[in-house]
């Protein structure tokens, strides 16, 4: 099955800027998956299945995923996800900040 675009949000950068300072001034969690990256990838969940803020482990559900305390953190972010997704449908959102990473393009063809 092939990936498809299915929409982009456009962003103001002047009210992005306000919520992207403060992701970066906010205290890093622990990664539950650090096995699995490359450099530090800082997952913070702004909606999944339990509604805490501390957990990044993305679980498969039948129902609409619960906001985190991290939503209120970033507001312009918050209002791009409730204008561009149907939250019934919304499993999980997280910003991710990646520093010192790599990444090793694998590319899988079927030919």
């Amino acid at each position: 099955m092939n990936s498809t675009i299915l929409g982009q949000p456009t962003f103001d950068d002047e009210l992005l800027s306000p919520d992207i300072a403060h992701i970066e001034e906010m205290p890093h969690p622990l990664d539950q998956c650090d096995e699995f990256t490359s450099g530090k990838w800082v997952n913070m969940p702004l909606f999944n299945e339990s509604g805490k803020r501390n957990d990044g482990i993305f679980r498969d559900f039948d129902a609409p995923s619960s906001a985190t305390s991290l939503v209120a953190e970033v507001p312009y972010i918050a209002e791009i996800i409730n204008r561009s997704f149907s939250k019934d449908h919304l499993i999980m959102a997280r910003l991710r900040n990646v520093l010192d990473w790599s990444v090793i393009p694998i590319v899988i063809s079927s030919s």
